[in-house]
């Protein structure tokens, strides 16, 4: 699987002072490919890197320009929310359907 160059993003200042690296990439999908997948990678300095997975069907987002903004807007929200919860390095790993959407973050 062939992913695009990682874009950094932000650092991101948990509630409990924990420092966070974001970046994200996607997947380079052949054509026929009915959905976009997009990782988004946490990296903190003591407990290394976790990466969150997000696929979005093509049929809700047909445009990549749509695609990529939900994934570097609220789903990125979505994933403060969770590094809000890690602890000692344990990040929660979760499915979330969010309104039937076309799009799951793992």
């Amino acid at each position: 699987m062939q992913t695009t160059s990682p874009v950094r993003l932000e650092q991101y200042i948990n509630k409990d002072g924990e420092i966070f690296d974001l970046s994200w990439c996607n997947w380079e999908e052949p054509i026929e490919a009915n959905y976009r997948m997009y990782f988004i990678k946490s990296s903190h300095v003591g407990w290394g890197n976790k990466t969150y997975t997000v696929f979005i069907t093509k049929k809700s987002y047909p445009n990549k320009k749509d695609a990529t903004h939900l994934v570097t807007s609220y789903v990125l929200n979505k994933i403060k929310q969770r590094l809000d919860m890690a602890k000692d390095g344990e990040h929660f790993m979760f499915f979330t359907p969010l309104n039937y959407e076309g799009w799951a973050l793992i």
